[in-house]
């Protein structure tokens, strides 16, 4: 599968005008949201029948491998999944909590 490093990418540092450190999260909220839908198909594949279309084990786990790794990239950019957005959420939730009261965050833990 192919990664990106969000702190790193040079993609996450222009990303439509947004600052460095939220365009690193959403750009690390959709790269988890994309390995999640990624695994979710390979794990869904390994219970389908396999098929004759390509006889060599080693070129269709590549194929398959590369199909998997382009739906869950379309997925996760697309938005429509929305593990990224709900984990974007809960984890501003729990950084207003914070702030707001301190000692309620402590607790918690």
């Amino acid at each position: 599968m192919l990664y990106v490093n969000p702190l790193t990418s040079s993609h996450a540092m222009g990303s439509a005008n947004l600052p460095d450190d939220v365009a690193k999260e959403q750009m690390a909220l959709r790269e988890l949201e994309q390995f999640f839908v990624y695994t979710l198909l390979q794990e869904m594949r390994k219970a389908m029948p396999e098929t004759g279309l390509v006889e060599d084990k080693t070129a269709r786990r590549m194929y398959t491998e590369m199909l998997d790794d382009a739906m869950s990239h379309e997925i996760a950019q697309s938005g429509k999944f929305g593990l990224a957005q709900q984990l974007a959420e809960q984890l501003h939730a729990d950084r207003v909590r914070s702030v707001s009261s301190p000692s309620a965050a402590r607790e918690s833990d």
